[in-house]
């Protein structure tokens, strides 16, 4: 590739990045604002866990923790999808943890992504051959693993009590 053309590249993710981080945050973020009894602790769930997520997803790829991008603004990108799946996680368990709660699940969350996004898109322990996989928007690696993910943690949440507690008492 034409050297003159790199910096105009890296420009342009740079905008794809501030463009996705706006749908992590007002997207995700004020469209769980209308969810009726969990608006404001859905609403600060979101922005915990980009806080939480972005920066572990950054500190596994500066140590080439199963791979790395090519490139920063690469490797926030990816960050930003890492962090995504998880907020399509938390559209499952939202209502039932505490804040420290999602702390703990974004903790656990981002390796399990981390391990998925290699497994499948960097030829991870040999299972996919590379180029036979191609996962256009997202759609498998983001948000497939993000509902998966999220109806495990639902279901590991969930007591036999449980359905009781959510009958409105007359």
């Amino acid at each position: 590739m034409n050297n003159e053309l790199l910096p105009l590249l890296e420009v342009m993710k740079y905008f794809r990045a501030i463009h996705i981080m706006a749908m992590l945050l007002l997207g995700f973020g004020f469209l769980m604002v209308f969810v009726k009894k969990y608006g404001r602790s859905a609403l600060t769930a979101t922005f915990l866990l980009v806080s939480v997520s972005i920066p572990l997803y950054l500190l596994k790829d500066s140590y080439g923790i199963l791979g790395g991008a090519a490139s920063p603004m690469d490797s926030l990108i990816l960050a930003e999808f890492a962090a995504a799946s998880l907020l399509i996680t938390t559209g499952a368990v939202l209502g039932r943890l505490k804040m420290w709660q999602y702390i703990l699940l974004g903790l656990l969350f981002v390796p399990f992504y981390a391990f998925n996004e290699w497994l499948l898109l960097s030829d991870g322990l040999g299972f996919v051959t590379p180029g036979s996989f191609v996962d256009t928007g997202g759609s498998i690696v983001i948000h497939a693993f993000g509902a998966l993910f999220g109806l495990v943690a639902a279901f590991s949440l969930t007591t036999k009590k449980f359905p009781h507690h959510l009958r409105q008492t007359r």
